[in-house]
């Protein structure tokens, strides 16, 4: 029997390389200008912010508002305000754009998984008009599969990448941050091959991808100042990678290798 195609994601997800975060807050702030006025409605999510995550937070929110924002409310998930909370959902509920601002990507999935919080933001990205942007930790939180560990040289050693299930907004992609700037290449390319169905995106700081509301499954475009590297490991082959012991070397090939820059897509 035939299956059915998943209906395109009407929302727009944006995954920004950390540094810089003003380039993606005017382009969100673009973005927000062809919503009615008084439309622009924010909840930055700071629980991937380890140290001070409210000062962060009002960080953000105040640069969001002085770039035409309407309302911009600091989600920070406590035991007394839980993400479940009342307040937090009703203000889910009414925003059209969700920042997740940077720290440990972990925290994310650690703070929203299994929550209601994290349903009605997949049912809102799916299926309204809502717009999911990340930096940094953020924005690796926002795939299906996320990296969470893995250093230099040493992340291509068997054994020395860890992945975990991200929030789920984009299927079947790594999102890597801070790229080039921290050597991660090694760990991307090493995460490809343990799950050769995921695409690898590795995005330099300064630099973003945006899936655009009912973009076709997988097509992104690049903005900002430097460059994406893109891993496909679709086509990859690493028949002894289960069996290598631990932290030995790796083996694998026909990884796929792509360099994008400003106003390109993949694919």
């Amino acid at each position: 029997m035939p299956t059915s195609t998943p209906a395109l994601p009407t929302g727009t997800l944006i995954g920004w390389g950390g540094g810089d975060d003003n380039r993606l807050l005017d382009w969100l702030a673009a973005h927000c200008a062809a919503l009615p006025e008084g439309a622009c409605r924010a909840e930055v999510v700071v629980a991937a912010t380890p140290v001070r995550p409210l000062v962060t937070g009002r960080n953000y929110a105040n640069a969001l508002r002085r770039r035409g924002f309407s309302e911009v409310n600091v989600a920070h998930f406590t035991a007394r305000t839980p993400p479940d909370s009342a307040t937090h959902l009703r203000r889910l509920a009414a925003a059209n754009l969700v920042f997740f601002s940077g720290g440990d990507q972990e925290r994310v999935t650690a703070a929203l998984h299994g929550t209601r919080y994290h349903a009605m933001l997949l049912d809102r990205f799916r299926h309204d008009t809502l717009t999911v942007a990340g930096t940094s930790a953020g924005a690796a939180a926002l795939g299906d599969r996320m990296i969470v560990s893995g250093h230099g040289w040493r992340s291509l050693l068997s054994g020395r990448v860890r992945i975990e299930d991200g929030l789920g907004l984009v299927p079947n992609v790594f999102i890597d941050t801070h790229f080039a700037e921290r050597g991660r290449f090694g760990r991307l390319a090493h995460a490809a091959l343990l799950a050769p169905y995921t695409l690898g995106v590795g995005i330099a700081e300064e630099t973003g991808v945006v899936w655009a509301a009912n973009a076709e499954a997988g097509r992104f475009a690049v903005i900002g100042d430097e460059m994406v590297t893109v891993i496909d490991g679709r086509q990859s082959s690493a028949p002894y990678l289960a069996a290598i012991a631990y932290n030995e070397p790796i083996s694998g090939r026909d990884l796929r290798l792509h360099f994008l820059t400003a106003g390109e897509e993949w694919p």
